[in-house]
């Protein structure tokens, strides 16, 4: 289910993506700050979220100790346990297709020559992976991939682990056994692009 699908059967895509922050991080509290920094939400529409979230009882607020020259009470949000449609809605907007492999290349297309694209971990659900993603090419432009990382991870409510070779590092490693690139290829995995003997 994709996020304009799900944005409106939520109401907004800022209201999906504070959800699947706190529903992909249940034992976490984070200030009004985190929250809309994380999920890349403006700070007026995080606290209109959190608002609508705590009204429903999704959101408990907690006393946080903010550690400095000088001990400040802040105040923190995390997802109240006994939120009895959590399991429910961590199925929907987890277990939906976050991001289907053609959006992912659509949204990597002009960050250089992209000749590999592996997801794993967060992707298909497996928390043992090594990374999530994984990108092989040349003249890979870093800054514009880290921007492209930023915008999926508001959108998947978590830190993505990502790897990036150059073509022939990763051919390199391929041949001489490199354990983490092996990891990778033994775990299980998605190739959503394969073009590195071509």
């Amino acid at each position: 289910m994709g996020m304009e699908i799900l944005s409106k059967l939520f109401g907004s895509e800022n209201r999906v993506k504070v959800l699947r922050l706190f529903l992909t991080n249940p034992n976490s509290t984070f200030t009004k700050e985190e929250i809309s920094k994380r999920s890349r939400v403006g700070k007026d529409n995080t606290v209109k979220e959190i608002n609508v979230l705590r009204k429903i009882k999704f959101l408990e607020e907690k006393k946080m100790k903010l550690e400095g020259r000088v001990k400040k009470i802040i105040i923190g949000f995390k997802l109240d346990q006994n939120f009895s449609y959590a399991d429910s809605l961590r199925d929907l907007l987890l277990g939906s297709d976050v991001l289907k492999g053609e959006d992912l290349l659509k949204k990597l297309k002009g960050i250089g020559k992209v000749k590999l694209v592996i997801t794993a971990g967060i992707f298909i659900d497996n928390e043992n992976s090594p990374a999530d993603l994984l990108i092989v090419g040349d003249n890979i432009k870093r800054k514009s991939l880290l921007n492209i990382i930023k915008a999926i991870e508001s959108e998947v409510g978590r830190e993505i682990k990502y790897s990036v070779f150059d073509t022939e590092d990763f051919k390199y490693r391929l041949t001489v056994y490199d354990k983490f690139v092996r990891q990778i290829m033994d775990f299980p995995h998605n190739k959503i692009l394969d073009r590195l003997y071509e």
